[in-house]
């Protein structure tokens, strides 16, 4: 078992030393990336390691595997943590928490017609703290129409990783929303996994 699990890790490092910064380059080729990477690739690193995990258990003469829970349990915190980040972004800008600045544009893209893929985005520069920022390519989820260049708009910074954009309460409320629903999944797929787990625990 030793030396598979030994080719296994490398295969991974190795695939997500370039599949991970393919997936992150944004456009449409990195959503592409994005889509193998999370759909793909890592569901397959959790069989392999569930099906590791699922040997001993097989010759204690348990039910079956241990990979479908296990496999659950991952995607079930793959939809919980950001959807908790999001949520709470979406929620700090509705209250008051997060932090006002004015975002002066320096590039707009209008969709399917633009540089950066098929979403609107907008870079620009603002100031927090005395610094000035740069966001490149952040989405345009406002329901109100794009700014021209040049354009000052007030938004707010969130205050969590990733740094977000929100343009106004129409945002906030997509992104809280869109987090609400990853919350949602989440909790579904954790049940799920619990219950393939209890499954898996009982002897034949």
């Amino acid at each position: 078992m030793g030396p598979r699990i030994a080719a296994g890790v490398v295969a991974t490092v190795t695939t997500t030393s370039w599949l991970l910064p393919a997936a992150l380059s944004g456009g449409v080729v990195g959503g592409v990336f994005f889509f193998v990477f999370l759909f793909v690739f890592v569901p397959f690193v959790v069989i392999f390691v569930a099906q590791r995990l699922g040997e001993p258990r097989r010759r204690r003469g348990k039910n079956g595997p241990l990979w479908p829970a296990v496999l659950l349990g991952a995607f079930g915190l793959v939809c919980l943590l950001p959807g908790a980040v999001f949520a709470a972004e979406g929620l700090m800008h509705l209250t008051g928490l997060a932090q006002p600045v004015e975002l002066r544009i320096t590039d707009v893209n209008h969709g399917r017609h633009g540089r950066k893929g098929s979403v609107d985005n907008v870079d620009g520069d603002y100031v927090l703290g005395g610094t000035t920022h740069h966001l490149d390519g952040s989405m345009w989820l406002s329901w109100a129409p794009l700014p021209e260049v040049g354009d000052s708009v007030p938004v707010t910074i969130s205050r969590l990783w990733p740094t977000v954009m929100i343009e106004d309460d129409s945002a906030a409320w997509v992104i809280t929303g869109g987090g609400a629903f990853g919350l949602v999944a989440g909790g579904v797929l954790m049940a799920f996994a619990l219950r393939e787990k209890k499954q898996a625990a009982e002897p034949v």
